[in-house]
């Protein structure tokens, strides 16, 4: 986990690093992600959420901090 400095004017942000376990495209800077239960049980890949979600958010990590290609690690903002 990154955490940036504690200030006054500034809220604090909370950074994770994860793999995107999506197989077909990148995913976006800004775009929501969910944690891939089904495909990778290691605990960090993370996909675009389904048009359904059957675990009534809960499976949300946070939101991308940056363009994550397929496979590769990057920053999320949870």
């Amino acid at each position: 986990m990154l955490y940036l400095r504690v200030n006054r004017s500034l809220p604090e942000k909370v950074f994770i690093v994860v793999l995107n376990s999506w197989s077909t495209a990148s995913l976006t800077n800004g775009q929501p992600v969910m944690w891939d239960y089904p495909t990778d049980a290691d605990g960090v890949g993370v996909t675009r959420p389904t048009a359904r979600a059957t675990s009534g958010g809960a499976a949300i990590a946070g939101v991308a901090a940056e363009t994550i290609v397929s496979g590769d690690f990057g920053l999320i903002q949870i």
